[in-house]
């Protein structure tokens, strides 16, 4: 089944509120979902990183201000963002 969204006109904002109507979606079903093979070997991966201290966490703060995504439009895009980088993570 293929949908099409009129992206090319869709504000910031709106394309936002639709991802994280997704995750909504998905983060009830999460149960049925199952993680590929590739993610656990990146996460084992990164942890070694940690653990040899060739890598650290960056506060969100500064991982968004080095990133090229501004969330410009206003504090409600802002807030919609990060709820959904912390659904991300729950995932």
């Amino acid at each position: 089944m293929a949908y099409t969204l009129p992206l090319a006109t869709m504000s910031v904002s709106e394309k936002i509120q639709m991802m994280e109507t997704l995750w909504e979606n998905l983060t009830q079903q999460s149960q049925d979902i199952t993680s590929p093979t590739w993610h656990h070997d990146l996460l084992l991966q990164r942890e070694k990183l940690l653990e040899n201290q060739q890598d650290h966490f960056v506060d969100w703060n500064e991982a968004k201000n080095k990133s090229s995504i501004k969330f410009d439009e206003n504090r409600d895009t802002q807030q919609r963002a990060a709820r959904l980088t912390r659904r991300l993570y729950v995932l």
